[in-house]
């Protein structure tokens, strides 16, 4: 009897990761349809230090994420190519926050936004900042 519910359980539970796998939408699909919405900036707030040492950290970040920047200006100016995939970003930063415009990226053509790779290197920027 043991035996029979816990097979049933972990049957239950198995259908329920399927469910729930079939439901999601992906990261490129609410990219390409943020970018069809002309929703195309990114912003993180929160970000501990200044604007120089936030400003620092996107920068060595970029370079360890393999980004060309284009201008470490204000804007910084950035843009990655990587199968079929060109990512654009124009980065505004001040204290606590940083500001991601995306307009000119596309994959294959098509618009989208890169949330993927800013939520990488954002992964990047935090850690540089601890």
């Amino acid at each position: 009897m043991k035996k029979l519910l816990y097979t049933a359980a972990a049957a239950l539970m198995l259908a329920s990761l399927f469910v729930q796998a079939g439901c999601s939408t992906t990261t490129r699909e609410n990219s390409e349809a943020m970018a069809q919405k002309g929703q195309t900036t990114l912003a993180y707030q929160g970000i501990p230090g200044d604007k120089n040492a936030i400003k620092k950290a996107v920068l060595l970040s970029l370079g360890r994420r393999n980004w060309n920047i284009v201008s470490d200006g204000d804007p910084i100016v950035a843009q990655i190519s990587n199968r079929g995939q060109n990512a654009k970003l124009s980065i505004e930063i001040s204290d606590g926050k940083i500001v991601f415009e995306t307009k000119g990226s596309n994959i294959g053509g098509q618009p989208y936004v890169p949330i993927r790779y800013v939520d990488m290197l954002m992964k990047t920027v935090r850690a540089e900042l601890k």
